[in-house]
């Protein structure tokens, strides 16, 4: 069965779908992270995760968009990949930036994410050679495991 679907909302461009995995794109505009968390809603309900953890999930893509919109470079789009693997999500948002640093891990967004999720971690790698300015491919990338048992 061929899981691939497109669609067109708002300036939003999936760039893939599977069985477990999700890619979206979007135009890095705070007004479409409503998209995102409802992806990650979705992709939270498969998983079987209970309410507190989908609300868990949610705000964990808000603070994670948080951490990266400052940072982005004007104009670029937001990337986010959600990944479903048994009773778990893991969400994975990138960000083209300027600035080769990661997010501090001391302040306020990175310890609201840290309590929101299960594993988190952020990494820089460079972006395209051929830019008139060097850029950077900003990741952030976190999971939310289901406590609660069940099916």
């Amino acid at each position: 069965m061929d899981h691939s679907k497109t669609a067109n909302v708002d300036g939003a461009v999936p760039a893939a779908v599977s069985a477990g995995t999700v890619e979206l794109r979007v135009p890095l505009d705070t007004g479409l992270l409503f998209l995102v968390r409802m992806v990650a809603e979705g992709i939270a309900v498969r998983a079987k995760l209970d309410l507190d953890e989908i609300a868990d999930l949610r705000m964990a893509v808000d603070e994670g968009a948080g951490c990266l919109f400052p940072r982005a470079r004007p104009g670029t789009q937001l990337w986010c990949r959600f990944e479903e693997s048994g009773r778990s999500v893991t969400v994975q948002l990138t960000a083209t930036t300027t600035s080769a640093t990661t997010p501090g891990t001391g302040g306020f967004e990175w310890h609201v994410l840290r309590t929101l999720t299960d594993a988190l971690t952020t990494w820089i790698e460079p972006g395209p050679a051929d830019e008139a300015v060097d850029t950077w491919f900003l990741h952030l990338r976190f999971t939310k495991r289901s406590w609660t048992g069940g099916p």
